[in-house]
């Protein structure tokens, strides 16, 4: 198991709206930002980043560009859903 250590924020999904899909052309961007920032790494999917309320074909597909584009961000990803 990786030691934590650092600053870890969790990450926001971006959405082309309000109600529109998540907006995965976006993401590989966001991450250079917050690493840019000088996190260690990100939560992702949690319920900052709306990972309950999406379907799980979303969060696959949005956690799979996560992990594509992270360079050297540690990835905590949120496992979480409405019952």
């Amino acid at each position: 198991m990786a030691e934590i250590r650092g600053i870890i924020s969790a990450m926001l999904t971006p959405f082309t709206s309000d109600v529109g899909p998540v907006d995965y052309e976006w993401l590989p961007e966001y991450l250079h930002f917050l690493a840019d920032g000088g996190l260690y790494g990100v939560l992702a999917l949690g319920t900052t980043g709306e990972g309950p309320s999406m379907s799980v074909a979303e969060r696959i597909r949005t956690l799979d560009i996560i992990m594509q584009h992270r360079g050297e961000l540690s990835v905590i990803a949120g496992t979480g859903c409405a019952a």
